[in-house]
């Protein structure tokens, strides 16, 4: 398949940081993510930063990504990756950062976190706020007129 293709080439270049967000698999193929389309990312040696965020690679792709031992930063938000699979990242040599969202956080792992020496980044979703109007023609909002009492 492209994406295999695409993958491999990782081999010759050798990217010292890579998104695979942007690749949506299952445009390419009918396949999911699989360990094994990952394996060649564990052939380059110069890969620090990887982001995986968007995708649909869980843990079961936890073996291909454990063999990339050279990653210092990895970013895992809005991925299948659940709080177990993200402890076993921190395994990592060179790991110093980890980027996650904030449903897979637990105390365990920040804990786990600090004492591997990685810092941990959680994505938290921004609530929503509307916005705010002008009221009348004095180019204030009505807060700022309260603000003027």
């Amino acid at each position: 398949p492209l994406c295999q293709l695409l993958l491999e080439s990782l081999k010759k270049c050798q990217p010292e940081g890579m998104d695979v967000g942007g690749l949506r698999l299952e445009s390419f193929t009918d396949e999911p993510w699989t360990a094994e389309l990952l394996e060649p990312l564990a052939e380059n040696h110069r890969l620090h930063k990887l982001k995986i965020a968007g995708t649909a690679i869980g843990d079961q792709e936890l073996p291909a990504l454990l063999h990339c031992r050279h990653l210092r930063c990895i970013d895992v938000t809005d991925t299948k990756m659940t709080t177990t699979g993200v402890q076993k990242l921190l395994a990592l040599p060179e790991l110093e950062e980890i980027s996650v969202g904030e449903s897979v956080v637990s105390a365990e792992l920040r804990e786990q976190a600090a004492a591997a020496d990685v810092r941990l980044e959680v994505d938290v979703p921004v609530p929503y706020s509307p916005p705010r109007f002008h009221s009348g023609f004095g180019g204030g909002s009505s807060d700022d007129a309260e603000a003027k009492k």
